[in-house]
């Protein structure tokens, strides 16, 4: 696909402009970048976070391809999806109707780090036109983002629209959930943004926020 192709090559070109290029440098590191770490499929719902990790000590390269692999595929391998191994079976749940073996996984920010800390702003918006030209390109049936910097990135640039949310108590912590619909590129797409399957919240909460964002879902 000459569009993925050049969406790669201008995440190269922004890469080399970044200030996590010049932090890993500094501190030893091969970070680099990745816009997916599935297969992309027009209109499969997008898995949104908020940047790749980077495990201390690992040399990681450049992404030149986009992966052969689907979302249960890397879900089988255990330990290749990181904490969205947890999010799987739940969204097998509450999305009996779609087809979320082959859901989407990418980010926010398409640099990778150990820390999001290590993430400058000016990283940061490097990457956003990078993101909105991938949903161009995918034109997604939905976004469900697990990151808070998603649902900043929403708010700051008034891109949502007929905006929800909900917060629900999970023992002393309160869980936020918010749906809505994204406005971005001349198109309206629904979104939900979810905790972050790092986050330690109870089974309970969980399926509670899962259900106030897809349980008006016709599968």
């Amino acid at each position: 696909n000459p569009e993925i192709r050049k969406l790669l090559q201008s995440t190269k070109e922004a890469f080399e402009k970044s200030d996590i290029k010049k932090y890993a440098e500094a501190s030893g590191n091969r970070w680099y970048y990745s816009i997916s770490s599935t297969k992309l499929s027009k209109h499969s719902p997008l898995l949104v976070g908020f940047n790749w990790g980077a495990k201390p000590g690992l040399a990681y390269e450049p992404q030149l391809n986009v992966p052969a692999v689907n979302f249960k595929e890397l879900h089988d391998r255990k330990n290749e999806l990181g904490p969205f191994q947890r999010a799987y079976m739940r969204l097998k749940k509450y999305l009996p109707g779609e087809d979320v073996d082959n859901f989407i996984q990418t980010n926010l920010c398409f640099f990778r780090s150990a820390q999001e800390y290590q993430l400058s702003d000016y990283d940061i918006e490097l990457c956003k036109p990078l993101f909105e030209k991938l949903i161009s390109i995918i034109q997604p049936k939905r976004i469900i983002g697990f990151s808070k910097k998603f649902n900043n990135y929403i708010t700051s640039r008034n891109l949502g629209l007929n905006i929800k949310f909900e917060d629900f108590q999970s023992n002393k912590k309160i869980v936020h959930v918010v749906k809505g619909d994204l406005k971005i590129n001349q198109s309206l797409v629904p979104f939900c943004i979810l905790p972050h399957p790092n986050e330690r919240y109870t089974g309970d909460a969980l399926n509670i926020a899962y259900k106030f964002c897809f349980g008006e879902i016709q599968n």
